[in-house]
């Protein structure tokens, strides 16, 4: 359930500022840059139109790193 709740949360998150950074909100230039970077579905979108870039390998790959280093923390933690 939390897995679920974590991706629900990630994915429809993403796309709600998403729209709010499209939508005209009085955000900044890179803060709505970075709304765009972490959508999920636009990664997708873009390599389902066949378009290959290195910035999602490099945003999935770190993001797997950081998640396994924090996972490792904990399990040291609790040793």
């Amino acid at each position: 359930m939390l897995s679920f709740t974590t991706l629900f949360v990630v994915i429809i998150g993403g796309q709600q500022l998403g729209n709010i950074a499209e939508g005209g909100a009085d955000l900044s230039f890179w803060m709505s840059e970075m709304v765009n970077y972490l959508q999920i579905f636009q990664h997708l979108d873009d390599f389902s139109r066949g378009v290959i870039d290195t910035r999602p390998f490099f945003y999935y790959t770190s993001t797997g790193v950081l998640l396994l280093g924090l996972s490792t923390l904990v399990i040291e933690a609790k040793a």
